[in-house]
């Protein structure tokens, strides 16, 4: 993206073209240099020009400059109104064009394509007001130097203070920096404050030059004297009803971008900071006007693209065979069917989850040993039990996701347990009440071999003494009390366990 915008002396007789974007790809620390640098040529040229063009012609350059702004101001507005939707398609047509079939039509996406509207006209108003700033202020010089030529001041005569033309004339200039320098004021002080230092695992070169530049003095007072006020003015725009500051969508974004990274990159260790950044996407989503529409059309198209087996956004998931698979493929099942509001209230449940997981630091990596011993603790189980039925999709998994927990732990010691039950059948007697007293019955299970795993450093049947066998029977037995497996599937998995022990005896 490169659009073009001209700064010039004060006086506005010498146009200084500059293009602005070129400027934040060289080294930060200059790029501050070189705005700083502006600033001053632009304060000692006012000062200069003012006392030697005098008030009256001071004060004809402010004017034009003014009118040359609300003209500019204007025009881009119309113009960006009319050709934001061709803009649009131009950008969607590139980025479709470079990526898979499956990314192309999640783009396509109509509440997706809203964000290249956003930008079109973002481009196009920057652009054109650009454009029409400095057309219409170098026009008015016509009839200003008429004016002047006609009308010439009387020298020695005029009495006005020395000091009010260089004054006018520093105003006149500093109007002109802050408006073009409104897009870096407007943009790298929404991403400001602490958002990005908060990005712990993100080592991306821009989101470190973007604090730089949003904290940099110049571009800190031009957002404070006016230039994010006047871009989001500019860029400003109402769709379907909602009206839309890119300033802030782009903000929200990131924010939502970044600290989604933090989290699933599975880096962040801190229960803190993992509870902090999920909180932070939760109030991105519940802030955007764009965003949650947007994730929410996203995440069920992709689940829907990794239930064929294709890839979307460039990520394939692969999905395990057995008890694992099952599980996987109902979530990605229910996902595909998320709405918007599905999407806003699940990432406020995945913040709780993440939180109750690294309080007891549980992570991919972790053991069987240590997962039991985890969820020994009845009170914690109770707590993840809860979470996860209280979200109506997840609470639907819920059943398979115990029988295949209890299945991959039964598989390790050698019982062979039934593929799949009917979980439908349990469904509704799965109160809130109901869900902790079969955490308490899980809890027992893992309890029990976790004394054996710490006992013994493994739960094979061939490794436990005939108490422990007693102790494993006893802890699930307690299935025959649970209504999330039913009372056939019960007993086929305490008969499955009694079978192996029997083997052993033999």
């Amino acid at each position: 993206m490169s659009t073009s915008f001209f700064f010039y002396a004060v006086s506005g007789s010498f146009p200084l073209p500059i293009n602005f974007f070129s400027l934040i790809i060289i080294s930060m620390n200059i790029y501050n240099i070189i705005i700083t640098a502006i600033l001053i040529i632009i304060l000692v040229c006012g000062v200069i020009v003012g006392i030697k063009k005098g008030l009256r012609r001071s004060l004809l350059s402010l004017a034009s400059n003014v009118i040359a702004a609300l003209a500019a101001f204007g025009l881009a507005r119309l113009f960006a109104s009319a050709l934001g939707k061709n803009a649009a398609k131009i950008l969607s047509d590139r980025i479709t064009s470079s990526v898979s079939s499956g990314t192309a039509g999640m783009l396509a996406l109509p509440d997706i394509s809203v964000w290249y509207l956003t930008a079109g006209r973002v481009i196009l108003s920057v652009a054109i007001f650009a454009f029409f700033y400095l057309a219409v202020f170098l026009l008015l010089k016509i009839p200003i130097n008429i004016i002047v030529k006609k009308y010439p001041a009387k020298k020695g005569k005029s009495g006005e203070p020395k000091v009010i033309s260089p004054v006018i004339r520093v105003f006149s200039g500093l109007m002109t920096f802050i408006l073009i320098l409104s897009p870096a004021a407007a943009l790298c002080g929404r991403l400001d404050s602490d958002r990005i230092d908060s990005y712990k695992y993100v080592s991306a070169a821009p989101t470190k030059d973007i604090t730089k530049i949003a904290r940099y003095p110049v571009v800190k007072a031009a957002s404070a004297a006016g230039g994010g006020a006047f871009f989001n003015a500019l860029t400003a725009f109402d769709q379907n009803g909602v009206h839309i500051l890119p300033s802030d969508e782009i903000g929200y974004a990131a924010e939502f971008a970044f600290n989604s990274y933090d989290v699933f990159s599975f880096e962040q260790t801190d229960m803190n900071e993992t509870e902090s950044s999920l909180l932070k996407i939760d109030g991105a989503l519940n802030g955007s006007s764009l965003l949650a529409p947007s994730i929410g059309a996203a995440v069920p198209y992709m689940a829907s693209q990794w239930l064929e087996g294709k890839s979307c956004m460039g990520v394939k998931i692969k999905i395990p065979k057995g008890r694992a698979g099952t599980v996987v493929r109902k979530i990605l099942e229910k996902i595909s069917n998320w709405s918007a509001e599905d999407v806003v209230r699940d990432f406020a449940l995945l913040a709780e989850l993440m939180k109750l997981l690294q309080s007891k630091e549980l992570n991919a990596d972790m053991s069987a040993k240590e997962l039991l011993n985890a969820f020994a603790d009845r009170e914690y189980a109770k707590e993840i039990f809860t979470a996860l039925g209280s979200n109506p999709e997840f609470r639907e998994v819920l059943p398979d996701l115990i029988y295949s927990g209890i299945g991959m732990a039964m598989d390790e010691i050698g019982a062979k347990l039934p593929k799949e039950y009917d979980a439908d059948k349990v469904l509704s007697s799965l109160t809130k009440e109901r869900i902790e007293e079969e955490a308490v019955i899980f809890s027992d299970i893992a309890a029990s071999f976790s004394d054996i795993y710490r006992s013994n450093g493994s739960i094979k049947p061939s490794f436990m003494t005939a108490d422990q066998q007693t102790q494993v029977k006893e802890a699930i037995s307690g299935i025959k009390d649970s209504q999330v497996l039913d009372n056939e599937t019960s007993k086929s998995v305490i008969n499955a366990l009694e079978d192996v022990f029997a083997q052993i005896k033999k």
